[in-house]
């Protein structure tokens, strides 16, 4: 994404590659081909509120991880959320997600 800081709620023009990874990823079957998968064990106890005020800190300084990809009557644009949208979600897995 070529924004740069204050750009948010303004549509911002994609780059080339951008532009064609958005298409190949529009005509694909699966919405996860770039997506990364990982899986974190901690050890101890969670501070859960201390864990969610790093990530909303994290996703407030970095546009990139707020900025979602719209298709526009002249294509592919990207768009930048505003700060304070994340929401850290909370999955309780129980022993089924335990690390042997």
């Amino acid at each position: 994404m070529s924004a740069t800081p204050g750009h948010t709620g303004v549509q911002v023009p994609l780059s080339r590659d951008q532009e064609r990874t958005w298409f190949v990823d529009q005509m694909s079957s699966s919405s996860s081909d770039y997506l990364i998968p990982l899986r974190l064990h901690f050890a101890g106890p969670l501070d859960r509120d201390a864990l969610r005020r790093a990530l909303e800190a994290l996703v407030a300084r970095h546009e990139v991880l707020r900025t979602g990809v719209l298709a526009a009557e002249t294509g592919p644009v990207g768009m930048v959320r505003p700060v304070g949208l994340f929401r850290l979600r909370e999955t309780e897995v129980g022993d089924a997600g335990a690390l042997e």
